[in-house]
């Protein structure tokens, strides 16, 4: 993995970087003030951007690429789509990482480090974390709705492989979905 310092230049945001919806949602002095401390990584396929169990603070936005997020060795998600925000559960809950994060293809993140909001005033730094706790609670919305689809679809292929077998139906007491060993 390879850093290179991002140059930003105040007052204009690259179309790579237009497409965003986090960044879109900045104010103009804040947007320049945390691309100034940003710095672009450049990702080959293997390479850990974030490890499970660190306590490190820092975000990245994936500019192009794919990364498979691991947990406990076993690969859960891909995040491929360009402008995911990668790490920003530690920024916010202020605890270890719960997972790790590798390229998976060639790839590009920027990386931002939590230091920069302390050159910023009270009412940028509130700004910043209003907007990142607004794409976070869009951002679990949307992993929750996959979830609750994916359990149903789980709970579907039980049905069909307990009629498979010829298990009975759920008991007058028992609800639909509930197993009991």
């Amino acid at each position: 993995m390879r850093e290179i310092q991002y140059h930003h230049e105040a007052g204009s945001l690259p179309p790579s970087l237009q497409q965003v919806p986090f960044l879109r949602g900045l104010k103009e002095t804040l947007l320049d003030k945390l691309l100034s401390e940003a710095v672009l990584l450049e990702c080959e396929p293997g390479d850990a951007v974030i490890s499970e169990g660190d306590d490190s603070k820092f975000f990245c936005i994936l500019l192009k690429g794919a990364m498979d997020v691991v947990k406990d060795g076993e690969k859960v998600s891909r995040i491929s789509e360009a402008g995911e925000i990668l790490g920003e559960l530690a920024l916010v809950n202020d605890s270890r990482r719960s997972a790790s994060v590798v390229a998976a293809t060639h790839s590009f993140c920027l990386k931002i480090e939590p230091e920069f909001l302390d050159g910023l005033n009270d009412a940028e730094r509130n700004g910043f974390f209003a907007k990142l706790y607004q794409f976070v609670t869009r951002l679990l919305g949307e992993r929750l709705e996959e979830s609750t689809k994916r359990i149903a679809e789980l709970e579907h292929q039980v049905q069909q492989l307990s009629g498979a077998r010829g298990d009975s139906a759920p008991g007058p007491d028992e609800e639909p979905g509930v197993y009991r060993l």
